[in-house]
């Protein structure tokens, strides 16, 4: 059972998935139901596999009371368009596959993706290296995200990142 001192409110990060935010929600929605020691009913389908075993109704009975948890969370976090889609699905497993393939493995999670990217500027040659961290970092969600680019198209996507000043210091050959 959790503590209160765990209990975590969705609701003081105002976070809520309109259809273009899947990672930065899932990221906020995972960390917690970690807190609050739910993430398993999102990893695997945990009733359906206390079903199978024939698992004792005191154990099938807590699985459930606690994915009712983990769907309450999910549920107060997105938008009431959102909802009607997803409000007849029961378990919270079903919910965030359901949700990862409708908003988080698509074109749009990629425009996602393609915008963070386009915002970093490089105002000053003193803001390369924070910008290229913060690039990294993207990079390294998009390949946990099942999004990964080759080194060409991460090494055009740095160059961008440069003041145009510093741009000309480089060549950069696109056939290569």
């Amino acid at each position: 059972m959790n503590d209160n001192n765990s209990n975590y409110s969705l609701k003081e990060n105002n976070v809520s998935l309109t259809g273009d935010n899947f990672e930065v929600w899932y990221t906020i929605i995972y960390d917690a139901l970690y807190m609050n020691k739910l993430n398993i009913y999102i990893d695997k389908d945990v009733l359906k596999e206390l079903e199978e075993k024939n698992s004792n109704s005191d154990e099938l009975e807590n699985a459930k009371i606690e994915n009712k948890k983990a769907r309450l969370f999910i549920l107060n976090s997105i938008g009431s368009d959102i909802i009607k889609d997803v409000i007849k699905l029961e378990s919270a497993y079903s919910l965030i596959k359901y949700l990862k393939g409708e908003y988080g493995e698509s074109e749009t999670y990629m425009l996602y993706w393609d915008k963070k990217i386009a915002d970093l500027k490089a105002k000053t040659i003193k803001d390369i290296p924070k910008i290229l961290t913060k690039l990294d970092n993207i990079f390294e969600n998009m390949k946990k995200s099942k999004f990964p680019i080759s080194d060409k198209e991460k090494s055009k996507y740095a160059y961008n990142t440069f003041p145009p000043g510093f741009r000309s210091k480089f060549e950069f050959n696109v056939n290569e």
